[in-house]
């Protein structure tokens, strides 16, 4: 997924600034539950609309951390394996069809 983020944003910028954008999406994937638990907490109405417009925007990464999986629950399913798996291969097609879109309209020579 971070992967495929980073394919799209070089259509736009730099290499450089590219692998700082990927590497940002996946921390900000990755840190969606604590945006969500520090918005709340300071109450602030605006943090909070715009952590939960952000969250639409951003591939929940967390949700792949299954180390911890099982101090939450007892074991991994095979139904929850399978929709984090949609969840992925959804948001790579979308984010590789977009990068198609941009690239396909770019002069390379």
């Amino acid at each position: 997924t971070v992967f495929s983020f980073v394919y799209f944003v070089c259509a736009f910028l730099r290499p450089v600034l590219s692998m700082m954008g990927g590497f940002t999406g996946f921390l900000m994937g990755h840190w969606i539950p604590d945006m969500i638990f520090f918005a709340k907490k300071y109450q602030n109405p605006v943090a909070i609309a715009l952590v939960d417009a952000v969250q639409w925007f951003i591939p929940h990464l967390y949700q792949f951390n299954w180390k911890t999986y099982f101090f939450f629950q007892d074991a991994l399913k095979l139904e929850d394996v399978l929709l984090m798996s949609l969840h992925c291969l959804s948001w790579v097609g979308l984010v590789l069809v977009l990068a198609n879109l941009v690239f396909g309209k770019k002069d390379l020579v």
